[in-house]
C-alpha cells in the first residue's frame, strides 16, 4: 500500500501529462468532486474513459465538461442508467423540501440516509439554500468528507453554500449528541446511504416506529441491501418488524440517464463505443438505442476479462 501511495501522482482538471508513449488528458466528469474523464492519446488515437459521469445540473459539482474534451475516436463509457430517465434535479429538491415541511410541521423528524461522498453534501446544500428554519443534524462520515471537500473548494460548484450548511447545521460529534438530535422535530442527514450500518441505522431504529416520522432515501439501493428491503417490504433491517414511519425514495442520482448518455456520445462523436458498468440487459438495450439514433458507430457491450483490439 505504501509503494502504491508513493507512486501515485495527483492531477487536476485540464492537466495533460506524458507517460511513456501515452499522453493523458483529464477533464471534469461531473459525478462527484474530483471525478474525471481520462483521455488517452496513443498512435494517433484519442481513447476516452468516462468512469462514472453525469451531465445533470446540481448544486455540488459542475456537470461533465464535454466541450473541453472534444472529439474522440473510441469512447469507453458507463451505462448504469442506460434505460432510465431521471427527473430534473429541481423536481427532486422540491419534493424533498415538501416532505420535510409536512413532517416537521406535524411534529415529526425526517431521517435522510445518504452516501458519505457527494450525496450527503448535496442534500446539505439543498436544505441550506432553502433556510427552512428547522434543526438539521449531520452525522457519520458525511461530516468528515464535508471537511475534506471544504479544503478542496476548486472542485465544488458552490463552495460557499456547502460552507454555510456546515456552519449552520448541527454537527454530531459523539453519542451524547446522537442520543439527543432524534428526540425533537427536525432533519437528520446521516450515513450510510443504504442503511447497511453507521448512524443512519441507529436513527432508523429510533425513528421507524413512529408514524409521525419519515425516512427519505436519496441514494441508490442495491438489491439485498437494508434500504432496498425497506422500500420493497417496509421492514426493519434483520427483522420482520414493520416500519411505521413514512418511507420515501427520491432520485438524486449522480450518473447520467439514457438521455444524458446519448448526449455524451453525440458530443464526443466516437467511431467506436464500448459500454461498461451496466447490467447486461440494460447495456444491450442502450447499445440498440445508440445505433438507432447515431449513424456510422460501432457499439460493443464489454464483458469481464475480454480483450478488445482497436484498429489504428
Amino acid at each position: 500500500a505504501e509503494k502504491a501511495y508513493n507512486a501515485a501522482r495527483t492531477v487536476d482538471y485540464g492537466d495533460v501529462i506524458e507517460v511513456g508513449d501515452f499522453v493523458l488528458e483529464f477533464y471534469n466528469a461531473g459525478h462527484i468532486p474530483g471525478s474525471m474523464v481520462t483521455v488517452v492519446n496513443v498512435d494517433g488515437l484519442r481513447i476516452a474513459f468516462t468512469g462514472d459521469i453525469n451531465v445533470m445540473e446540481n448544486k455540488l459539482v459542475e456537470k461533465a465538461d464535454l466541450k473541453s474534451i472534444g472529439k474522440v475516436d473510441v469512447l469507453i463509457m458507463e451505462a448504469t442508467y442506460g434505460t432510465s430517465t431521471h427527473p430534473p434535479r429541481r423536481v427532486s429538491e422540491e419534493r424533498l423540501i415538501a416532505i420535510i415541511e409536512e413532517v416537521v410541521d406535524a411534529g415529526g423528524t425526517v431521517l435522510v440516509p445518504a452516501f458519505s461522498i457527494a450525496r450527503g453534501q448535496e442534500i446539505m446544500m439543498v436544505l441550506a439554500e432553502k433556510d427552512l428554519g428547522v434543526p438539521v443534524a449531520i452525522d457519520g462520515m458525511i461530516r468528515d468528507v464535508t471537511e475534506i471537500m471544504l479544503e478542496n473548494k476548486k472542485y465544488l460548484k458552490r463552495p460557499e453554500l456547502l460552507a454555510k450548511a456546515y456552519r449552520e447545521f448541527k454537527i454530531v460529534r459523539g453519542w451524547k449528541d446522537r442520543n439527543q438530535v432524534w428526540k425533537k422535530p427536525g432533519v437528520i442527514i446521516a450515513s450510510a446511504g443504504m442503511l447497511k450500518g453507521g448512524p443512519s441505522l441507529y436513527y432508523l431504529k429510533k425513528l421507524g416506529d413512529n408514524p409521525k416520522n419519515a425516512i427519505v432515501l436519496v441514494s441508490f439501493q442495491a438489491p439485498g441491501s437494508p434500504g432496498r428491503r425497506l422500500i420493497e417490504e417496509g421492514k426493519m433491517p434483520d427483522s420482520e418488524e414493520l416500519v411505521k414511519a413514512r418511507v420515501e425514495w427520491l432520485d438524486f442520482s449522480s450518473h447520467a440517464d439514457q438521455k444524458g448518455l446519448l448526449e455524451i456520445v453525440k458530443m464526443l462523436k466516437p467511431s467506436k463505443l464500448i459500454i461498461v458498468h451496466s447490467e447486461l440487459d440494460v447495456a444491450h438495450q442502450f447499445a440498440s438505442k445508440v445505433k438507432s439514433e447515431i449513424d456510422d458507430i460501432d457499439v460493443t457491450v464489454a464483458h469481464n476479462n475480454a480483450e478488445y483490439v482497436v484498429e489504428v
